[in-house]
């Protein structure tokens, strides 16, 4: 095995571990049905990713050890594409959450109590509630996918391989949650749906989230064997979750 490629084999194979002994056994509860605590996990998540995309972006490319096939998918120096893809996965971010904390139905009920909550005070809850904190996040996680660092940790750094590892590690961790959280969702909403119904649509729509935010990784640090553990971890999660 190429050495450079143990830092993200192991944040996979660490991934699957905790899928199994810690998201699915129980964050499960938390996540495929509402519940604020199950938000607050994700946020939090969620953040630290965009923390962890920051430091990734950091590490000396090795992209001239990149075959053609692969260049011809870099979106990492067009920015268009960067922001298009970095605003649809807030996009899902704040649904999610407002799936989680049951935004809507905290709405509603704020309208229907109008003798009890002023007109202004809707206003406020609506404008800076919720959907402006997970705004915020999504401005970190923007800044962390996105915006361009003139910072190098170059190859032979002792932080090199930790950088890897830890920032994948965290992105695996991301995954595994929206995971049980659309596992959940499509429960809800597509009850009469087959198990291979919903494993499908969970692997398609985690692929078309997280190859973006891997891709981070991956164009700097092309290795097939990578691309390879990655997409066994993905498969892996939209299996186990279910």
């Amino acid at each position: 095995m190429n050495q450079k490629a143990i830092p993200a084999i192991a944040a996979d194979f660490v991934g699957v571990l905790l899928l199994i002994f810690v998201s699915v056994p129980l964050l499960s509860p938390l996540l495929k049905t509402p519940t604020i605590r199950g938000g607050s996990i994700l946020f939090l998540l969620f953040i630290l990713v965009g923390l962890g995309l920051n430091r990734i972006k950091r590490l000396e490319s090795q992209d001239r050890f990149r075959p053609n096939w692969l260049k011809t998918l870099d979106f990492s120096n067009h920015q268009p594409t960067l922001i298009f893809l970095a605003i649809a996965i807030i996009f899902v971010f704040v649904l999610a959450q407002a799936d989680l904390n049951d935004l809507w139905g905290d709405t509603v009920d704020l309208f229907e109590n109008t003798g009890e909550v002023h007109e202004g005070e809707m206003t406020l809850y609506i404008t800076f509630g919720p959907i402006f904190i997970w705004l915020m996040a999504g401005a970190l996680f923007f800044a962390g996918f996105v915006l361009k660092t003139e910072k190098v940790i170059e190859t032979d750094a002792a932080a090199y391989r930790w950088t890897e590892f830890v920032g994948l590690l965290l992105i695996n961790a991301l995954l595994g949650l929206f995971g049980l959280f659309l596992a959940g969702w499509l429960g809800r909403t597509l009850p009469a749906a087959g198990s291979t119904v919903v494993f499908l649509s969970l692997s398609i729509f985690l692929g078309l989230m997280f190859f973006p935010i891997r891709g981070r990784h991956t164009l700097r640090h092309p290795l097939p064997i990578t691309i390879i553990s990655f997409v066994l971890y993905l498969i892996f999660t939209a299996i186990w979750v279910l």
